[in-house]
């Protein structure tokens, strides 16, 4: 356990802190996504990521928290460590409304297809930054129905992916990378209508 703590703060932190910092500045709230924290190991060392960030991007406003599957325990423990928990099915939660970095480590591909469909504006995307699952690893056949905002998104984003770190178990860190939409390439807004109706009109 020693041995993986000590990996965690000096190589995927210091690792991660570096891209971030250096991208985007530091001044960022940082919104959570996790699996259930009691249940899973991962989602331990990803909490712990999260709050290595908040001290070192020194994140002072309110950070939230959520996550369909979080248990009464998960929710008590964030609140205990100062995270706002969050109801899962408000979307008005998602929605960003200054420049936010969302921290949502191995999530599900439709939680990243949701975020950007609720913040599908150039004001909006402009102000997102994702911290998660590398958008080019999912394989496009599934986007239509599964995820129909990811492609659209791709063509407009910068993708970051982060190094690769010595780490006792990969299957926690890797594939992960930092998103931006910057605002030259933000394409004009789309007709929800039309968006329901086709996604690939996007």
């Amino acid at each position: 356990m020693q041995k993986s703590r000590a990996n965690f703060e000096q190589e995927a932190l210091l690792a991660t802190i570096r891209y971030i910092t250096a991208a985007f500045g530091s001044k960022y709230k940082i919104g959570l996504g996790e699996s259930s924290i009691e249940a899973s190991r991962n989602s331990q060392f990803q909490l712990a990521l999260g709050l290595c960030l908040k001290e070192i991007l020194q994140i002072t406003g309110t950070i939230t928290i959520s996550d369909p599957i979080m248990t009464e325990f998960d929710k008590q423990l964030a609140e205990k460590l100062g995270l706002k928990v969050l109801e899962e099915k408000d979307k008005t939660s998602q929605q960003v409304k200054a420049r936010t970095l969302l921290y949502m480590p191995h999530c599900p591909k439709g939680l990243y297809s949701q975020v950007l469909e609720t913040n599908w504006s150039r004001k909006q995307l402009d102000n997102l930054v994702i911290l998660g699952n590398r958008f080019t690893m999912y394989d496009e056949r599934q986007f239509a129905k599964q995820a129909p905002f990811i492609l659209p998104a791709l063509s407009i984003a910068l993708v970051s992916p982060l190094p690769q770190v010595k780490f006792e178990d990969n299957t926690i860190f890797n594939d992960l990378a930092i998103h931006c939409f910057p605002p030259d390439r933000i394409i004009p807004e789309v007709d929800l209508a039309d968006r329901e109706k086709d996604p690939e009109c996007l």
